[in-house]
């Protein structure tokens, strides 16, 4: 009787081998589905849509704030910022887009509202920008097009400063 009572101790005093085997299996099954409903990373370019947006966002803000014009020269190598003050553009903060992402911009036809700024940067010395943001909230009015083999995203301003990120054609 002393046999059996140690006995049925032991037996009860932890988990068997085919339990933990049945406990891993279903931890991996449900690591697996997890890993296969997983979004897949967004890529390249909306890093830079996403990037380029936010210092957009930060230049809009920073006009706003300081009570100044921020202008930004654009091509598709890189992007710098300017801020204008006591009649000069003084640079601020450049950054160069991936070498892989192509990026274009477009201009509405209201930006020719900014010829006349535009003309005025450049009879100056130094840099002169293309699009504008305003103390007030205004914006030069484009679209930039972040483009990769697989996927396009488009960075908007509207002439209120809104600034979005859209994917393939979405609005």
């Amino acid at each position: 009787m002393a046999g059996q009572l140690i006995k049925s101790k032991r037996a009860s005093a932890g988990f068997t081998l085919v339990e933990v085997l049945v406990v891993m299996i279903i931890i991996a099954l449900a690591a697996g589905v997890a890993v296969l409903n997983a979004p897949p990373p967004p890529g390249k370019a909306r890093a830079e849509a996403d990037k380029f947006a936010a210092k957009l966002t930060v230049a809009a803000d920073t006009a706003i704030m300081s009570n100044a014009m921020i202008g930004v020269e654009v091509d598709e190598a890189a992007v710098t910022f300017y801020r204008y003050f006591r009649g000069e553009w003084e640079p601020v903060d450049s950054v160069a887009f991936a070498a892989d992402v192509n990026v274009e911009f477009e201009f509405e036809t209201a930006a020719k509202r900014n010829e006349k700024m535009r003309q005025r940067s450049e009879d100056a010395k130094g840099p002169a920008p293309t699009i504008f943001f305003s103390p007030t909230g205004e914006a030069t009015p484009f679209k930039a097009a972040f483009r990769t083999k697989t996927r396009e995203f488009f960075v908007g301003v509207s002439p209120a400063g809104d600034i979005e990120v859209s994917a393939d054609g979405e609005a």
